[in-house]
């Protein structure tokens, strides 16, 4: 597919701007998001609980991931809206199993965080709360468990709960709440919509204005195809207060979740996520040229020529349009890379008018399947030792031969084998169990044989 085209004229006083840096890791540690407060912006009319987000300005979305080379399968971009009466929020899931829990809300309402749950942990005042969510499956019914802390500054003082349950195929939960879930046409996805009114969530409404804030941190759980029987497959936890980074006990440390503020105005700038390594590279000037891909595109390359269309500078080149994202709008992204009105070989270019051309297409997908496992034969524990291989936190560092075989030392082992025995064949004979403080097992890294 073809970028929509565009032409543009330039003046040479902008090449002398001074150029704008973006910060490296842009609203990112390593490979992680780290949103630090997100705006809360306006509901422009009525809005509809549908799942359709036709109502919504999604400008103030945060985008949410614990790694970004598998945002594609496991994030959520999140938005906020609000009205005298309720906060509006919002989900965009990437969900390898969306919408696939099988605790049902009835019989374990404390279990729903376990498949497909969205979590939040806010700070409502004089109030601090928990909230799940989740879609029951079998019963068809969307689930929202509220869990009041009778302390608002120590949850060790217990919680007083409650759970709103709606009918198979209604978004009313009660209250008031309502929520909607609407499974992405690639079922690669879903999105979650919620209304939730503010005398729920405070115990005294304040005046409901703009610069009103509050605590609204996030956790994602993704479940497997067992929907909750088995633990999460992948974690997110989010939407940090400035500065902090811990996420282990992120439930309790209220005062590590990040701040959601209502604003006045909607249309804000779309937030950039932008890899440290990526960010080192990234492309910068004074003249923004900005295109309009599809959402689906995946890669984009910018290319810039002259008015008789001889190339004047590669601009970008097979990038990904989310890194460089500006506004999104129904099927459409705009995304904006900067120029320094130079070309190909590093000289400032001539007054005049240029055109644009490139390319956006889907790219080019891995799937994860599976891990290469280990050498052992079977590759798992067995009862006589032989399955299974070496230490799980290290390698190994030393080897002793002894007859037709060898010893094979690893320096640490939390679980498996510090020690194993191989035959003339390589494969493993037996294993010295983990945890014994011997040498060469989980100790010194020395090995030795016997003589005699």
């Amino acid at each position: 597919m073809k970028l929509k085209p565009a032409r543009f004229s330039l003046c040479l006083l902008l090449a002398a701007l001074a150029t704008s840096l973006a910060p490296a890791g842009e609203n990112m540690i390593g490979q992680m998001s780290q949103n630090e407060g997100m705006l809360v912006l306006p509901a422009q009319g009525k809005v509809v609980i549908d799942g359709d987000l036709k109502d919504w300005d999604w400008s103030g979305r945060v985008w949410m991931f614990a790694d970004a080379a598998v945002r594609d399968s496991y994030s959520a971009e999140v938005a906020a809206m609000w009205d005298a009466d309720n906060l509006y929020l919002a989900a965009k899931w990437k969900d390898p199993t969306p919408m696939f829990s099988a605790i049902d809300p009835a019989i374990n309402p404390n279990d729903g965080w376990k498949s497909d749950s969205w979590q939040m942990r806010m700070g409502m005042g004089d109030r601090t709360l928990w909230v799940t969510t989740w879609y029951y499956t079998a019963g068809k019914q969307s689930a929202l468990h509220l869990a009041y802390w009778r302390n608002p500054a120590d949850a060790k003082n217990g919680t007083a709960e409650q759970i709103l349950i709606a009918n198979p195929g209604s978004t009313s939960l009660g209250k008031g709440a309502e929520m909607a879930y609407k499974a992405d046409p690639d079922g690669k996805g879903f999105v979650q919509e919620i209304r939730l009114p503010w005398n729920l969530l405070f115990k005294a409404v304040p005046e409901i204005k703009p610069g009103l804030a509050m605590r609204l941190g996030c956790e994602f759980l993704w479940g497997d195809v067992t929907g909750g029987k088995a633990p999460p497959a992948h974690r997110i936890a989010d939407n940090m207060a400035k500065g902090r980074t811990d996420r282990q006990f992120y439930w309790t440390t209220k005062d590590a979740w990040g701040e959601a503020r209502l604003v006045e105005k909607g249309n804000v700038p779309v937030r950039q996520y932008g890899i440290a390594t990526v960010q080192s590279a990234r492309i910068e000037g004074t003249v923004p040229v900005r295109v309009s891909v599809p959402v689906t595109a995946k890669r984009f390359t910018i290319a810039i020529d002259d008015e008789q269309g001889n190339r004047v500078r590669n601009l970008a080149g097979d990038l990904d349009p989310r890194d460089y994202a500006m506004k999104e709008e129904g099927a459409i992204r705009s995304v904006e890379v900067k120029w320094d009105c130079l070309d190909d070989a590093g000289a400032q270019v001539k007054p005049g008018a240029y055109k644009i051309r490139g390319l956006a297409h889907d790219g080019l997908d891995a799937l994860y399947e599976m891990c290469f496992y280990n050498p052992g034969t079977p590759p798992w524990a067995t009862g006589d030792g032989r399955g299974a291989w070496g230490a799980d936190h290290t390698a190994p560092i030393a080897v002793a031969a002894a007859g037709d075989g060898m010893a094979v030392s690893f320096p640490g082992a939390e679980g498996g084998s510090g020690t194993i025995g191989l035959g003339a064949d390589g494969r493993k004979s037996w294993g010295e169990k983990c945890e014994r403080r011997l040498e060469g097992a989980a100790g010194g890294g020395r090995i030795s044989r016997h003589q005699g």
